[in-house]
């Protein structure tokens, strides 16, 4: 797996690991915006996958290390629970940054 497939696979999988815990932690009324944000994170997992991205391009580089970056933040969000609004902050910039890899796909 390329190194940008491999970031939007690492927030798709840290989501789906945490994904019980934040739902448990969210209001009812809160937890559609949390799944919606999962599916995103899935749709881009499977538009990434097996996928060729160009292997030189600075801009793809910036966006796999933010989407390092936010597959740690999904993975430490256990810290964040009680507050939905960082909660939901962080899987809503760790989905954007997966979007803007998966629109680097080579068509």
């Amino acid at each position: 797996m390329n190194p940008a497939s491999a970031a939007v696979a690492a927030i798709y999988f840290r989501m789906q690991e945490n994904l019980s815990d934040i739902l448990e932690a969210c209001a009812p009324e809160q937890r559609a915006a949390v799944r919606a944000q999962f599916v995103l994170a899935r749709q881009n997992y499977n538009a990434c996958l097996n996928q060729a991205f160009h292997a030189n391009d600075p801009a793809l580089d910036a966006l796999v290390q933010q989407a390092d970056a936010a597959a740690v933040a999904i993975e430490n969000i256990g810290n964040q629970l009680g507050n939905y609004t960082k909660v939901i902050q962080t899987l809503t910039t760790a989905v954007s940054v997966g979007s803007k890899i998966a629109a680097k796909i080579i068509v």
